[in-house]
């Protein structure tokens, strides 16, 4: 039942490529869905798949927090995911991270023995202009066979990257604050310009005194009118 399931996800996947994933707005793949819905039918990842049949998992339950939150159980695993079935992918470094078999020395018998003993292999093509390239945090140029071995990794592991329920909300507050920040530091920007700009009014009345006043005090207002034309300066 499960290798057919496996087929036939392999063969949806086929038709759009091997990784059924959106990158981010930057070009960055951080998240794969674990669920593909096709015709009707719900299918597992390729990776998800795969730790399924290692584990003889009979099943998997997934359970929905609110619109932003879910999880799936995988036996005693459970894995964190978003609103549309994602996983926050938790990679392990750059390309190459896992070993490298050559297919061609697996066919040729070049392959020591027990060498896929007790481990989940992936086949998939690197060669230039045949291989499905993505950008990861770490590597621009990591293979997407690589990702499917990857988030195997992380369900086997279980240290999975964790996104807060309430994280939405928390993330809206911040914001909210930010904005409002900026809004009062614009304001009291605003405020100390204008009082710069009614400052050389000073001017009009050293004026009137000078008319009036002595010698002395008449140079005082003259270095006070001097001093009060700088604002006006800058505020051109």
């Amino acid at each position: 039942m499960r290798s057919a399931v496996c087929r036939r996800y392999a063969q949806a996947a086929g038709a759009s490529g091997f990784l059924n994933a959106t990158p981010d707005p930057d070009g960055v793949m951080r998240r794969v869905p674990l669920l593909l819905e096709l015709n009707g039918n719900v299918y597992p990842a390729l990776a998800l798949a795969a730790v399924m049949s290692a584990k003889r998992t009979p099943g998997t339950e997934l359970r929905v927090a609110n619109v932003n939150t879910s999880a799936l159980s995988l036996g005693d695993t459970v894995a964190p995911l978003d609103g549309k079935s994602n996983l926050l992918v938790r990679y392990r470094g750059g390309r190459r991270t896992f070993p490298y078999v050559s297919a061609a020395d697996v066919l040729d018998g070049r392959v020591p023995a027990g060498t896929f003993r007790n481990k989940l292999a992936f086949v998939g093509a690197t060669a230039l202009g045949t291989r499905e390239v993505v950008a990861t945090p770490f590597d621009t140029q990591f293979a997407g066979v690589e990702v499917q071995a990857t988030i195997a990794d992380n369900l086997l592991q279980r240290d999975f990257i964790r996104r807060p329920a309430s994280a939405p909300a928390l993330e809206a507050a911040i914001a909210l604050g930010l904005g409002l920040a900026l809004v009062w530091i614009v304001g009291l920007a605003g405020l100390a310009s204008g009082v710069l700009w009614r400052a050389p009014s000073a001017s009009r009345w050293c004026g009137a005194v000078r008319r009036g006043s002595s010698q002395r005090g008449a140079s005082r207002c003259r270095r006070s009118s001097r001093a009060s034309v700088w604002p006006d300066r800058s505020r051109r």
